[in-house]
């Protein structure tokens, strides 16, 4: 019991403090202003769900009958009840994704209506990439329940060590890889930040900056093996080539970015996955490539419109002799629900995945 019970304090304290320095990480790297309490509110923002969906509802309402039934040595009953649970809770988080996503312009100015129209629009943009975490999170707590009923305590309460520990990484990686690396890189060209900083300062900052960054891939290769090598190699070219514009800007192309951005990571997490590349992965990542294609022919002229126009003047005589005239809504929207829907689309595709690998 003494050693239950300490497993359990003792992953639980481990994850408070892992939780404290995943905060400070978040403070330090995104600093205070309109990203980070534009972030700071779309990372809690699932979590009140989170309280209804999983705490308030999986652990008083599934875990006594579930834990009851494998009590009783009817494991076969306990494993069906478990699945029709987790059945009907997909189906219901799934018709919730698609509410949110729809209205969550809407949800932002209720939960948060002190905020500026330009930090409204930013966190709606954030919470719709991370509402879709409830999804996982429901999962989650539902296999702890099942564990707890089963008397494995300790890996119920390890789990949400993951969390904390991911986000730190990742905090470091694009602190390192972004926050350093690709500005120096960017300032090496054209000086678009305007600074004086020699260029031996710069290059040092984009090496450490990419060499930080690779190095916290090169932790999963203790995971994954040493095949994962020859990815990381790719990747910090693409990092490189992209920036820097080398080889006469071959890879700061439509096409280039496709394959950086969309192809080349599906190929990636594949590999990490099954330490192989299946005709399935590739067609997958001929399909990413396309997509990010779009993305990017669509964003380009919103990009280009939002930060360099001051002014926009025209109109459009149609043969019914109507005129429309042509101003900054009439050029940027279309492009932006495009881009939107594009975006819900793609967590319907990963959704769909998923239930897909569950059902068969």
């Amino acid at each position: 019991m003494w050693r239950r019970l300490l497993s359990v304090s003792g992953f639980t304290l481990l994850s408070r403090i892992t939780g404290l320095i995943r905060d400070i990480s978040m403070a330090t790297i995104l600093g205070s202003g309109l990203m980070s309490d534009a972030f700071l509110f779309a990372f809690l923002f699932p979590n009140y769900f989170r309280a209804i969906f999983g705490e308030g509802t999986i652990n008083p309402a599934f875990l006594p009958r579930y834990a009851a039934l494998h009590a009783k040595g009817e494991h076969d009953a306990a494993s069906r009840f478990a699945d029709r649970i987790f059945s009907w809770q997909m189906a219901a988080q799934a018709m919730l994704l698609v509410a949110a996503m729809v209205a969550m312009p809407l949800l932002v100015q209720v939960f948060v209506p002190g905020y500026t129209p330009e930090q409204k629009a930013l966190t709606a943009s954030l919470a719709r990439i991370t509402f879709p975490y409830l999804i996982l999170t429901v999962v989650a707590i539902q296999l702890s329940a099942m564990l707890n009923a089963i008397e494995k305590f300790w890996a119920a309460a390890a789990w949400s060590n993951l969390l904390n520990l991911a986000m730190i990484a990742t905090l470091l990686a694009f602190f390192l890889a972004v926050g350093i690396a690709a500005h120096a890189l960017d300032e090496l060209r054209g000086r678009p930040l305007g600074t004086a900083l020699p260029v031996w300062i710069l290059s040092s900052a984009a090496a450490f900056g990419l060499g930080g960054a690779v190095a916290l891939g090169a932790v999963g290769i203790t995971r994954v093996g040493f095949g994962l090598l020859a990815f990381m190699v790719v990747g910090a070219f693409f990092v490189l080539a992209y920036d820097l514009e080398l080889f006469g800007g071959l890879v700061h192309t439509d096409l280039g970015f496709a394959v950086s951005w969309g192809a080349f990571p599906v190929l990636t997490s594949a590999y990490a996955q099954t330490s192989t590349i299946s005709w399935s992965a590739v067609v997958l990542a001929g399909a990413a490539a396309l997509i990010s294609a779009a993305q990017r022919n669509l964003s380009n002229p919103v990009r280009m419109i939002r930060r360099r126009v001051t002014s926009v003047e025209g109109e459009i005589r149609f043969a019914d002799g109507t005129v429309r005239p042509i101003d900054r809504d009439f050029l940027l929207v279309p492009s932006e629900r495009a881009l939107r829907s594009l975006s819900i689309a793609m967590i319907a595709l990963a959704i769909a995945f998923v239930l897909v690998r569950r059902v068969h």
